[in-house]
């Protein structure tokens, strides 16, 4: 196949690392400009192909170019699959929108205590999966992702910034948040 072995010890080959980020990016831009050249799928062929175990390299190509195109309703380039990053972007903006909607009212249970509740988008998410995976109890939680970033504070920074707000890192609410995450177990 062409593949050649590099010995490394315990130096650094800096000749080798630079080669070795370099065939990296090459790949990387080999594979995101076959992707938006691959074929166009239909929503059926996408889902079939979904339940089977193996798939040819062309059609792994044409199902990441259907994800792409269906995610952001837009032409599949390859700058979009580099900036997908195999769905993390998506991730990362649903996890946005999810912190920048307004929470629910506090709700009080039998005992007093007092809840925040997510926003109607995020128990929707958590209410989707579970009836699209109901079989499987593995879900995301959304919710419970919310309540974290939520009791950091997560949102007040969010929306201090889009208010136009400068944030250097050495405001009382930053520290406060760092150290509160110091607290979290890991």
């Amino acid at each position: 196949m062409g593949n050649t072995i590099i010995p490394l010890g315990e130096g650094a080959d800096e000749s080798a690392s630079r080669w070795m980020k370099a065939a990296g990016i090459a790949i990387d831009s080999e594979h995101n400009h076959k992707v938006a050249n691959a074929k166009d799928i239909d929503r059926r062929t996408y889902t079939s192909r979904q339940h089977q175990d193996y798939l040819k390299p062309e059609e792994v190509l044409e199902c990441e170019k259907f994800r792409i195109q269906d995610t952001y309703g837009m032409s599949v380039t390859p700058e979009l699959v580099e900036q997908d990053d195999g769905g993390q972007l998506i991730k990362k903006i649903v996890a946005l929108e999810a912190i920048l909607a307004a929470p629910g009212e506090m709700v009080t249970d039998d005992q007093g205590r007092e809840f925040i509740p997510p926003p109607a988008i995020v128990v929707e998410r958590d209410k989707s999966e579970r009836e699209r995976l109901a079989i499987c109890t593995d879900w995301s939680n959304h919710s419970t992702a919310w309540l974290m970033r939520h009791r950091l504070g997560l949102r007040a920074v969010l929306m201090d910034l889009i208010a136009g707000v400068e944030i250097k890192g050495d405001e009382a609410m930053i520290q406060v948040l760092a150290e509160f995450s110091k607290q979290l177990p890991r």
